[in-house]
């Protein structure tokens, strides 16, 4: 039978056309001579279902026409139908692929800022950086000692964020450059992170330093030629420690690097960095417009952290008026843990590393039956699911979205977020495996994309504008049950450019 998949969903199909339709025009002059303005054409495709259960159709009417909102950060925190922000946001911020430079910024583990394209989400829960906002942005050179024979400067041509940076001149094996000291509590927990970039490939020593017990944490790394490298330690200062400082090396006979974008918290992970003047209380609501009563997905790609702290959020969808245990949502109970909970169904995940993980929570009702399933797949994979619980419904028409916290400034996640959607139907474990495998963001709602084996020698690996043109009730047997409510969905893909 044939079948097309629509952002990863396959759909059955039958009595497929294809047509082609000019973009231009075609015309006669005056003298009667034909003229050709055509520029392009495009693909149309015509078919419709095989009969589906409501709930599948519900899915593909849905899929068909880019239903539900997406956010991909490149640039803003808009979502691609014109969705904004509808609370105080200064404390989230779009983080680029590349820096204020041109470069491109990973972590210490290679890990790219953002996942696709120009940029993502990333979230500061706290104004938590010990140093100073000059010292922070590494706009001057005071306070920062010189190691060795190093020599230091501020420049402006090469810098993550802002308008300057801090070059470092090494003209021998383990010159550096100092920090300014900040005040610790001997015994706290604390952590220091920095952007590293050098002319060429060398390894820095990076040092948390107590001014009494010495090392709180030490790690050399490899950073790469023109790339913003983030690095970041973790320690626990000695008992007599009453101060602490950033100390990077460079590890090799030579070189040149700049740093930028520096932290000490006195916190056991460190957290995205941001501007010390960021404003104190934000959150990043959105009114959504749908309702959703019955099925629901929410699929984000996230680059996470360790908690700090218990119940922090990744994202939460609430009418603002049930209670709050009444929301679909996604939080951090415990460093290393994340949970899914809809009403009284409840999956669980272990975090395993600091790396771009895609994330699909699916919540599927059964309105006949009144039962109901939550599942969690990650990178793809089913993780865990849970139908143990009574249904799910939220009781208002209009509801909020908050990405990266709670309601409040008490409760966001430290973590970096990427092609974020919300859409009102379940994926299927097939569509969840796709989208992680297809290596590319979802397309700009309500454009999708579209491949399957409708023609032996014509793959539909584009993107397409859906519109659903006729939904039928037809009676045909579900399982072995005759049913009267069976539908078959006509629909048409337009290719979205011409040819």
């Amino acid at each position: 039978m044939a079948f097309v998949r629509i952002n990863g969903l396959t759909v059955p199909v039958a009595d497929v056309t294809k047509a082609l339709t000019e973009v231009g025009r075609r015309g006669d002059a005056f003298d009667g001579s034909h003229q050709m303005e055509r520029r392009g054409v495009k693909r149309v495709y015509s078919m419709q279902t095989t009969p589906l259960s409501e709930i599948d159709a519900e899915a593909v009417v849905s899929a068909v026409m880019g239903l539900g909102d997406h956010w991909t950060f490149d640039a803003d925190l808009w979502s691609d139908k014109g969705l904004g922000v509808n609370d105080s946001s200064s404390g989230y911020l779009t983080s680029n692929s590349d820096a204020a430079d041109g470069d491109p910024v990973v972590d210490q583990w290679g890990h790219s800022e953002s996942k696709f394209g120009g940029g993502a989400l990333r979230v500061e829960g706290q104004t938590t950086n010990l140093f100073t906002t000059a010292q922070a942005e590494c706009s001057s050179v005071t306070g920062f000692t010189a190691v060795g024979t190093a020599s230091r400067n501020t420049t402006a041509f090469n810098k993550w964020e802002g308008s300057s940076c801090i070059a470092v001149t090494c003209s021998a094996f383990s010159d550096g450059i100092h920090t300014p000291t900040v005040a610790v509590t001997g015994g706290g927990s604390y952590s220091g992170s920095v952007y590293v970039k050098p002319t060429s490939a060398i390894t820095i020593g990076a040092s948390l330093i107590g001014d009494v017990g010495g090392t709180i944490a030490s790690e050399p790394v490899a950073c790469a030629a023109d790339t913003w490298t983030r690095i970041q330690l973790s320690g626990t200062a000695d008992a007599s420690d009453t101060t602490a400082y950033v100390e990077l090396l460079c590890l090799a006979s030579s070189g040149v690097f700049y740093m930028d974008g520096l932290q000490i918290e006195n916190l056991s992970i460190p957290t995205r960095w941001t501007s010390t003047n960021r404003a104190a209380d934000d959150d990043l609501e959105y009114i959504m417009p749908f309702h959703p009563s019955s099925d629901m997905t929410v699929s984000w790609w996230m680059k996470a952290v360790g908690s700090l702290g218990s119940n922090r959020y990744v994202w939460r969808i609430y009418d603002g008026v049930g209670t709050s245990e009444n929301a679909f949502r996604a939080f951090c109970p415990s460093a290393g843990s994340m949970r899914i909970k809809a009403g009284a169904y409840q999956v669980d995940h272990t975090l395993a590393d600091e790396g771009w993980h895609h994330y699909a929570a699916v919540y599927r009702a059964n309105a006949e039956t009144g039962e109901a399933n939550l599942s969690l797949y990650v990178d793809g994979v089913l993780d865990d699911s849970d139908d143990s619980g009574t249904a799910w419904s939220i009781s208002a028409s209009t509801h909020y979205l908050y990405i990266g916290n709670y309601e409040d400034n008490e409760h966001q996640y430290e973590a970096a977020y990427d092609d974020f959607a919300v859409v009102p139907y379940a994926m299927t474990a097939a569509q969840a495996a796709a989208i992680y495998a297809m290596g590319k963001a979802l397309p700009q709602f309500p454009k999708v994309y579209a491949d399957g084996d409708l023609m032996p020698d014509d793959t539909l690996g584009a993107l397409f504008v859906g519109q659903v043109t006729d939904v039928a009730y037809v009676q045909r047997q579900d399982g072995g049950t005759w049913r009267n409510n069976m539908q078959v969905v006509t629909f048409t893909l337009t290719e979205a450019a011409a040819r």
